[in-house]
């Protein structure tokens, strides 16, 4: 019995430091989903201003861009059926360039997350491409630009906290929305962690149409300018992960 109690004693102190001390590195509700509305938003604003601004394209879309470059051709219009392609394989190549980062950053033990060096680059060509003109084969050198940074964002940010999504895209996150819904309620902290599911999912589609309008009403008062709020937003985005990981 006196061995017990020296064992209890002992543990105590343990348990509560292991408990009360909370990581600095863990996401809170909250900060997931600010994280969410920003990069849904971010997207929602990108695609909004291409749509808009440079030719009636989306660059996050790539089963309607998919559906079109089939249309396209099967038309034999081969300059449009190109230009879809060429979008689907700009957010391709923002893919495969996000997870080579990642492995160059992981394999040289850089001091920086992957996804903020994404931040920093997807914000500093957003910045860029601003500023520059939308004429004749540039506007095509910025579409595909843009769909670049779309899939960057996307690979970066897979999953947020707990929770797996799509940033750029919104099918995968209303199926997920819809099958979460119709699933059982359950009890205690799964619960809980379907409800922050349910909460995350839908911030997906009312943050990237939220984003959308802004996207809309920037452009058609600033032009391409207007990619310097998604650029803002971005850099907003960088600084929750700098706090998170400091």
């Amino acid at each position: 019995m006196y061995r017990d109690r020296i064992e209890l004693k002992c543990e105590r102190p343990i348990y509560e430091m292991t408990t009360m001390v909370p990581s600095r590195n863990r996401t809170s509700a909250s900060q997931v989903y600010l994280l969410i509305a920003l990069l849904c938003g971010i997207a929602g604003a990108v695609d909004a201003l291409a749509y808009l601004q440079l030719g009636k394209l989306f660059v996050a879309n790539l089963t309607g861009n998919t559906v079109l470059f089939a249309y396209h051709a099967a038309e034999h219009h081969w300059i449009l059926a190109a230009e879809r392609l060429a979008l689907i394989v700009g957010f391709f190549s923002g893919v495969v360039t996000d997870r080579l980062l990642r492995r160059w950053i992981e394999s040289d033990r850089l001091l920086m997350r992957p996804s903020m060096a994404s931040l920093a680059i997807e914000c500093s060509v957003l910045c860029v491409l601003a500023f520059l003109s939308v004429r004749g084969y540039l506007r095509m050198t910025l579409l595909i630009t843009l769909a670049w940074t779309m899939g960057l964002q996307n690979d970066a940010f897979q999953k947020i906290g707990p929770v797996s999504l799509n940033t750029t895209f919104l099918t995968g996150d209303i199926e997920k929305l819809g099958s979460i819904l119709a699933s059982p309620p359950a009890y205690g902290s799964k619960e809980r962690q379907r409800r922050e599911k349910i909460i995350a999912f839908a911030t997906t589609w009312i943050a990237y149409g939220s984003g959308a309008v802004i996207g809309a009403v920037g452009g058609h008062a600033f032009g391409t300018r207007a990619l310097l709020i998604p650029a803002a937003m971005t850099a907003i985005v960088f600084a929750i992960q700098w706090r998170i990981t400091e």
